[in-house]
């Protein structure tokens, strides 16, 4: 285990010193994100969102649709009852359809 740690210790160390090289040489550096790689990650972020944002708004769709095919079928159930076609069988007629 101590071997591990000191050899962490040293690849740390090496990379450090390298970045402070390339650094040096106006290349950029190995540890600090790049703006490439920030424009990415702000890319991903902003994918995410709009992904969760149509699931969401598929969601509102889907739960609408039911409401108005529940609404659709209690108008129909109404009509059907009024009109003789059916016995009140599920009791609502009284209070739903007046």
């Amino acid at each position: 285990m101590a071997v591990c740690d000191l050899t962490l210790k040293k690849i740390k160390r090496d990379i450090k010193r390298l970045d402070r090289k390339i650094k040096a040489a106006g290349r950029g550096s190995l540890l600090e994100p790049s703006l490439a790689g920030k424009i990415e990650a702000k890319r991903a972020t902003i994918g995410f969102w709009l992904l969760a944002l149509v699931a969401f708004l598929g969601f509102l769709f889907a739960n609408f649709q039911d409401f108005q095919d529940e609404l659709l079928e209690q108008r129909q159930y109404c009509l059907d009852v009024e009109e003789g076609y059916m016995p009140d069988y599920k009791h609502i007629y009284s209070e739903m359809c007046k």
